[in-house]
């Protein structure tokens, strides 16, 4: 073989050893059929129709109940007005006298969060699914049922809240365990144990954190209670948390909650790690502000070596009942006119994904 040939055909192997090489090593940094897909989601007041003893519930039953003497005579009826009376704002006291909050509309409400649920991962729902303002297990297995999802098991257990709106869980993966730990009057921190992909331990953590028109005092206990939770998990499994987390874009600005305590155990951040152009989940009309009031955080471990997606990362917000129909066209908040539920949530989703490093 003379020199001519003997260089055109090092070139040629020369290349082609490049392109397996570069083909072998994207086929084997990961594996897009290997994820983890995750869904926060503030599903906005789902109640069912029935009155759960000891709780708030008042503004979501039907009107026929409401304005039944019967009903009014008793015991729940007697709360019901009391309850009415003494709610915070006027527009919550008229909401609790005149909501009808009737099966139609229920109904309505769980095929408006199942649409909104399978328009992440090619239809298929989330792997978990993260909810905060569930009311109750019954309300929660029959928005499973609305999903079409067969592989969603529901976990919820009941907190302290006075209106009774707790967080809960949709999982695809078999859980181990689940506990809640308790806070006074408030939303606990939901922790459930799960046997993921590759018999991979995966400890979630599911919170909404109070209000922003409370103290920061009340979210700064949960967010530090959530990483003395956390740390000693951190090489055992793959550990995420993720919900409500009710830290304004102004308060992060003032107080910075999100950097401290994410910064102090080594979590990542799925706002800040992807999601570059999103503006975020809430809009606050009042101010004109936006926030991502919406948070998932992940802990990567060497151990297990699923990492979060940056690219993966959205706001998950496609259905067309979920956006304001005027400027700055913001999550649109459910509405009852007559028989017809308008809106979804006044919170927008936000989406990630895991993938296994190979």
């Amino acid at each position: 073989m003379n020199i001519a040939l003997k260089t055109k055909f090092f070139k040629i192997s020369f290349l082609m050893f490049l392109c397996f090489l570069l083909d072998s090593t994207n086929s084997h940094a990961f594996d897009s059929t290997e994820k983890i897909s995750l869904l926060q989601f503030n599903v906005e007041n789902l109640f069912d129709t029935i009155h759960d003893e000891g709780k708030n519930d008042f503004t979501y039953l039907p009107l026929e109940l409401k304005r039944n003497p019967r009903f009014l005579d008793l015991k729940d009826g007697s709360l019901f007005q009391k309850g009415c009376v003494t709610a915070r704002y006027p527009k919550w006291r008229m909401e609790c006298l005149n909501f009808n909050w009737s099966e139609v509309i229920l109904e309505q409400k769980l095929e408006s969060l199942a649409n909104v649920i399978r328009q992440v991962n090619d239809g298929r729902g989330a792997d978990l699914v993260f909810l905060q303002e569930v009311e109750n297990i019954r309300v929660l297995k029959r928005l499973a049922l609305k999903t079409g999802i067969r592989d969603y098991h529901p976990i919820l257990i009941e907190g302290e809240d006075e209106r009774g709106i707790d967080v809960a869980l949709l999982s695809k993966f078999p859980i181990k365990s689940s506990k809640l730990h308790r806070f006074t009057k408030s939303r606990g921190i939901l922790q459930v144990s799960i046997d993921g992909p590759h018999s991979t331990p995966i400890e979630v953590f599911v919170l909404h954190l109070p209000a922003p028109y409370h103290s920061s005092l009340g979210r700064k206990a949960q967010l530090k209670r959530l990483n003395q939770l956390a740390k000693p998990l951190k090489k055992r499994a793959v550990v995420i948390a993720a919900g409500d987390f009710n830290i304004s874009s102004k308060e992060e600005k003032e107080e910075g909650l999100i950097k401290k305590y994410s910064q102090e155990l080594g979590w990542k951040v799925a706002s800040k790690q992807g999601c570059k152009k999103c503006l975020g989940t809430h809009y606050y009309a009042r101010a004109k502000e936006w926030s991502f009031l919406d948070q998932i955080w992940v802990l990567e471990a060497i151990e297990f070596p699923w990492f979060l997606v940056p690219e993966s990362i959205v706001v998950a917000n496609q259905d067309p009942g979920q956006k304001q129909a005027k400027a700055p066209f913001g999550p649109r908040r459910m509405e009852i006119r007559g028989e017809r539920l308008l809106g979804v949530s006044d919170h927008w989703p936000l989406y990630a994904e895991m993938q296994l490093r190979k």
